[in-house]
């Protein structure tokens, strides 16, 4: 039964750093849940590295949501970001296709 709660506390936890954090991150129900439990072992290592939590004491609830927000803002900072480009322009920067025009040539006057 305790797996369970685990299970179900993990994904409580990563949920609510999902939440919390700004951004989409297309991550489903078991990365949630791993999210969750990554959280929790950051903020139990880091809690015992900074000397909030004796060596062999577990994060609480808040602590692995907090780990869980260092995780993501790290995978933040780790993950590409789409770059935009034109339509018209190759990696070099130069182009090919057809350009964008000034727009259709003016009509004469009557």
């Amino acid at each position: 039964m305790n797996i369970v709660w685990t299970i179900v506390l993990s994904f409580l936890a990563g949920a609510i750093a999902k939440f919390i954090y700004p951004g989409k991150e297309n991550m489903g129900f078991v990365m949630t849940i791993l999210l969750g439990i990554a959280g929790s072992f950051v903020a139990s290592y880091g809690g015992q590295w900074l000397k909030l939590y004796q060596p062999g004491q577990a994060a609480g609830f808040i602590g692995s949501v907090v780990g869980a927000l260092v995780l993501l803002f790290v995978h933040g900072l780790i993950k590409p970001s789409p770059v935009r480009t034109s339509p018209f322009s190759v990696a070099g920067g130069e182009s090919r296709g057809r350009q964008p025009g000034p727009g259709p040539p003016a009509r004469p006057a009557r």
